[in-house]
């Protein structure tokens, strides 16, 4: 017999391997920030937002390093865009419509926010990778760096009311969007930009951790 295993007899569930899963985890740490949205619980949605970032920061280190059947790394390229719409794209606009950008030209940026994720994705699908002297690079900013973006503009909820900062984030909802189709060069993480990611979430997920769960 040749081909992937077929876990309980699913041909899905052969694509499941160690990096998709982390993917998943990613997806599911995102609709739990949107869970805590709904409930205005807004730090312990930024709590798993980090998380879900995280969870897609070391998910393609995990692949690259790890030996993936056929139908597992097929399935992983297609799991991973749409993960991220809905973990860096659904969710962040969730987020900040539940905190108070409900004005309708508010909502217009937050549509303009994920449509333009959306679309980056789908570029990069087609596309992939560029070259950037001895570097790769993404055209355009992934939408994945929301997970680090969404999270460093609500810090201004401790300094300011919730009121007063809603104009600056439907700004820079509107600056991530722009910075998505654009045509800059972003260079792709490697080395120690895992390390400085990595511990930045863990600072950020720690005061919102404090926030949400330790007055």
């Amino acid at each position: 017999m040749t081909g992937n295993p077929r876990p309980l007899g699913s041909p899905i569930l052969g694509g499941l391997d160690a990096p998709n899963f982390l993917t998943l985890t990613g997806l599911a740490l995102a609709v739990l920030s949107v869970m805590c949205a709904v409930r205005e619980e807004f730090h312990a949605a930024l709590v798993c937002l980090i998380g879900a970032g995280v969870a897609d920061l070391f998910d393609g280190f995990l692949a690259r390093r790890s030996v993936r059947g056929e139908v597992p790394a097929a399935v992983g390229k297609h799991l991973d865009s749409l993960c991220d719409v809905c973990s860096f794209g659904f969710a962040p606009a969730i987020l900040a419509y539940c905190y108070g950008l409900r004005e309708p030209w508010q909502v217009l940026v937050l549509v303009a926010y994920v449509a333009a994720g959306a679309l980056r994705l789908a570029y990069f699908d087609a596309v992939g990778l560029s070259a950037q002297g001895d570097r790769q690079a993404f055209t355009g900013m992934p939408i994945t760096y929301g997970a680090l973006f969404v999270p460093l503009a609500f810090l201004g909820t401790f300094r300011e009311e919730p009121v007063a900062l809603i104009p600056e984030l439907a700004l820079v909802y509107a600056l991530l969007a722009v910075a998505m189709v654009s045509g800059a060069k972003v260079p792709k993480p490697t080395g120690v930009w895992y390390v400085i990611f990595g511990l930045l979430a863990v600072v950020m997920a720690g005061v919102y951790g404090w926030a949400a769960w330790g007055r």
